[in-house]
């Protein structure tokens, strides 16, 4: 199972996050993404974060205006392929 990312949009700036099972967090993470296109009535949004020096771990938010907002998280399989792992909904 993928451990629980929770992410809360403070301005268009700044994140805050959690990871369940690293005890340093919560972080405050000054992110710069930007609108890429529209999914229905969502925005759809991309930020990475780094989990070590060596990976980058993509997210795509999706920002509804009812506000609802999905996160997908991504990783690349065996085969370098991306792959979604992780969908958090209704944050």
């Amino acid at each position: 199972s993928t451990p629980s990312i929770i992410i809360t949009f403070n301005s268009s700036a700044f994140i805050d996050y959690r990871h369940r099972e690293i005890p340093d967090y919560p972080l405050r993470l000054s992110v710069h993404f930007r609108t890429i296109g529209r999914i229905s009535n969502g925005v759809l949004l991309t930020l990475a974060y780094r989990k070590s020096h060596s990976t980058i771990i993509p997210f795509i938010i999706i920002e509804h205006t009812n506000g609802k907002i999905e996160i997908t998280m991504l990783e690349q399989d065996t085969r370098h392929i991306l792959s979604r792992v992780n969908v958090s909904q209704n944050l």
